[in-house]
C-alpha cells in the first residue's frame, strides 16, 4: 500500500468516528432547538387564550388556534399551573399519527376557572434521524473525495522531490557517479534523505575507485613475474 494510500486510510479511520459523533451531537441539538422553538409557540398560544378568556362576556368554550387543536374549557377551580407534556394525534390527511407538543394551563378569570389546552405539531423523530443521517452520508462522501483529491494534489506536488530521488536511485550507476548528485530540496526531510544519499553514494565511490586501483597495481605487480617466468617456460618447450 502506498504511503498516501494508507494516510487516507488513517485519516478515514479518525474521522469517521468523529463524524458518527458528530451526527448524534447534532441531532441532539436539533432536537432541543425544535423543542425550544416549539415551547415558544406553545407559549404564545397561551398568551392569546389568556387575551381571548378576559374578553369573554361570560364563561364559555371554544376551539382556537391556526388547526383548532388548542382549547378553552371550563373546569372546577384550580390554581394557576402549566403543564408541558409531549403527545401524539392522528392526522386524517395523513393517515398516520404525529408528535405534537402540547401545554396545559389552568387560568383563573372574573371567577372562573379555565382549562386553556395548546399544541404545536413538531417533526417526527424518524424524519429528523433520516435528514441527519442523510446528510452524515453526503458529508462522508464528499469528505473521502476531497481526501482523495487533496491526497493526489499533495502527492503530485510535494512529494515530487521524492519520486525524483528515488528515481535517479533506482537508475544510479557508479561510473556515473557525477551526474547521479541528488538534488536539494526545500522540504526538509527530503533535503535530509538526499543530503545522507549523497555522503553514502560518495562513499560507495570512494571505495569503488580505491578498489579499482588496488587491482590495477596488483594487475601491474604481477605482470614482471610473470615476464620473467612465461620465457624460460617457453625455452624449455622448444628444447623438448
Amino acid at each position: 500500500m502506498k504511503l498516501i494510500s494508507k494516510t487516507i486510510s488513517y485519516y478515514l479511520l479518525i474521522c469517521i468516528p468523529l463524524l458518527l459523533l458528530a451526527a448524534i451531537n447534532s441531532y441532539y441539538v436539533t432536537k432541543g432547538q425544535i423543542e425550544e422553538v416549539s415551547n415558544e409557540v406553545v407559549g404564545q398560544e397561551l398568551m392569546h387564550a389568556q387575551v381571548l378568556i378576559q374578553n369573554f362576556d361570560k364563561p364559555q368554550q371554544m376551539q382556537f388556534g391556526f388547526d383548532n387543536l388548542s382549547s378553552i374549557k371550563i373546569t372546577n377551580p384550580h390554581k394557576d399551573k402549566f403543564i408541558w407534556s409531549d403527545t401524539i394525534i392522528y392526522n386524517v390527511f395523513e393517515k398516520e399519527y404525529e408528535p405534537y407538543r402540547m401545554a396545559k394551563m389552568f387560568y383563573n378569570s372574573n371567577g372562573q376557572t379555565y382549562l386553556v389546552t395548546a399544541l404545536k405539531p413538531t417533526l417526527e423523530e424518524e424524519d429528523l434521524m433520516e435528514g441527519i443521517f442523510s446528510s452524515f452520508i453526503v458529508i462522508l462522501v464528499f469528505l473521502i473525495l476531497a481526501f482523495f483529491l487533496v491526497s493526489w494534489l499533495i502527492a503530485k506536488k510535494l512529494w515530487t522531490p521524492f519520486y525524483d530521488t528515488l528515481s535517479k536511485l533506482n537508475n544510479y550507476n557508479i561510473n556515473q557517479h557525477s551526474l547521479n548528485h541528488f538534488e536539494n530540496s526545500t522540504i526538509k526531510e527530503f533535503n535530509q534523505l538526499n543530503q545522507s544519499l549523497n555522503k553514502m553514494t560518495d562513499k560507495l565511490y570512494f571505495d569503488f575507485l580505491q578498489q579499482k586501483e588496488f587491482t590495477e597495481n596488483a594487475s601491474h605487480e604481477m605482470q614482471t613475474p610473470l615476464a620473467v617466468v612465461l620465457p624460460e617456460n617457453t625455452s624449455e618447450v622448444s628444447e623438448i
